[in-house]
Order: structure tokens, then sequence, then C-alpha cells
């Protein structure tokens, strides 16, 4: 399922997202970054730089939302049913001390 979307999303996410994609690399970040600031000082202007990062994005994603974006995106309905039968029921626990406690239902996140 993952290969499948993977060769699907390269077509739907921008170039610019490096993260978890095949074939592409942060380190092509790091040198648009040097190209940028070798051009403003070519041109001799006065420029900032700013960098975001979306930190936790991913954990605060509707499902809800994630369904609809799928049928916005045109996927087949086969696939949307599988990736939310695959959330339905999600649980997750997190061991602390060795100890493993009761499961948290999933109710956000990808």
């Amino acid at each position: 399922m993952a290969n499948k979307l993977g060769r699907v999303c390269q077509n739907l996410i921008h170039k610019d997202q490096a993260g978890f994609f095949q074939n592409r690399s942060l380190f092509d970040h790091t040198r648009l970054g040097h190209l940028v600031v070798n051009y403003a000082e070519k041109q001799a202007k006065n420029s900032c730089i700013i960098c975001l990062d979306q930190e936790k994005d991913y954990d605060k994603i509707d499902h809800e939302y994630l369904w609809e974006i799928l049928e916005e995106l045109r996927f087949p309905r086969e696939f949307i049913n599988l990736v939310i039968t695959m959330y339905c029921k999600a649980n997750t626990s997190v061991m602390v001390n060795g100890v493993i406690p009761a499961p948290i239902k999933v109710d956000r996140g990808v």
C-alpha cells in the first residue's frame, strides 16, 4: 500500500517536500539555501531567509479531514475504505519503565 501511494504522491506533493520521499533529500534544501544566499550576495540585496518546520503536524491531522482530502484528490473508493479501516480501530500504548498501560484510541494523526 505504501509503495503504491508513494508512486502516486510524487505527482501530488510539491517537489520541495523532501522528507519521506524516495529520491528526495534534505540536502536539496541545504543546497537551495546556499544558492539563495549566493544569489543575494551577487545582487547586493539585503535579504532574509526564513525556515519553517511544521513540527508535529502529522500528529494533528483529523481523520475525517483526511478522508475528505483523499476523496477530493480522487483516490479510488476501495483505497479510501482501506485507509479508513486501518484507522477506525487504531490504538496505541506507550511503554513506561517496562510497563505497557491500557491502549489509547487514536483519533488524530497519520
